[in-house]
């Protein structure tokens, strides 16, 4: 069985708003809300707690499709609503794959362009922006006015690691945020842990990140029993009734992996057979 998926994602600015239809478990787009999160109660609460603690570095890691971008996207907006901290969240390969040379720059104008409201019509999950002045252009001055306007803000980098591919060393202007904008919590996901490791350099006393405390959030693979759950609640939603052996033998060919059992999921929704080609 051969599942396949990418979601580019958009840079996002302070909520995002809960669609009109419920995202069922076998829904494939990430999820926006805590409740449609399987399994990540525990990681979510730890997060919430930290946070409340008053720690300002997240580093969340996991296997890719385990759930990253779904967990770190419906945890933050979960937050907004509980807590109403303001939030971005910026996708590191959408920066890096439009100018590597200078990625702070195309992040400051997609901040810009959610604060004013210019949004395209082919953007699949809106934002809602402050007012900064017309004359903030450069990204250090957006975020010192975030960091000047709301007690706390989280500034999310998702799939950080690609950050490593920018011309200039990228965890400088994180070093700085760390340092000077006391208001500003950042949170960092990546895939290939020991890439991302490489990158932020915490154990390297050269590095600008060094010595900085963060907070670590894995996300495990479900167990056996997780995800046999998970496959039973989902095929339950759509009134399927599916063989116990088949849903054993999809918990076992595909270990865990929540991205994977929700496409094995989608693709027996869709009509395909238990023996996909």
């Amino acid at each position: 069985m051969i599942f396949s998926s990418y979601f580019w994602g958009k840079i996002l600015f302070i909520k995002i708003p809960t669609p009109f239809w419920v995202l069922l478990l076998f829904s494939v787009e990430p999820k926006t809300s805590i409740k449609d999160v399987f399994g990540r109660k525990a990681e979510f609460l730890d997060f919430l707690e930290k946070l409340e603690n008053g720690r300002r570095l997240f580093v969340i890691t996991g296997p890719r499709r385990i759930g990253k971008t779904s967990f770190l996207y419906a945890s933050l907006n979960e937050i907004y609503r509980m807590k109403k901290i303001p939030y971005i969240i910026v996708d590191a390969r959408k920066v890096i794959s439009v100018n590597a040379h200078n990625p702070a720059e195309v992040i400051a104008k997609d901040i810009l362009k959610l604060a004013y409201g210019r949004l395209s019509r082919l953007e699949t999950v809106r934002g809602y922006g402050i007012r900064l002045g017309s004359k903030s252009r450069e990204l250090t001055e957006i975020l010192e006015k975030i960091n000047e306007k709301y007690e706390r803000a989280i500034v999310a980098f998702d799939e950080a690691r690609y950050l490593r591919l920018a011309h200039r060393d990228f965890t400088l202007l994180l070093a700085w945020i760390y340092d000077n904008l006391q208001n500003l919590v950042i949170v960092l996901t990546g895939s290939q842990v020991g890439v991302l490791e490489k990158f932020l350099r915490f154990n390297d006393y050269k590095a600008p990140l060094y010595g900085r405390y963060q907070v670590r959030i894995k996300l495990p693979r479900f167990n056996p029993s997780e995800a046999l759950e998970f496959l039973e609640r989902g095929f339950a939603e759509y009134n399927m009734n599916v063989p116990t052996w088949e849903l054993l033998s999809a918990v076992k060919t595909l270990d865990g992996v929540p991205g994977w059992l929700t496409h094995y999921g989608a693709y027996r929704v869709d009509g395909l057979s238990h023996w996909i080609q």
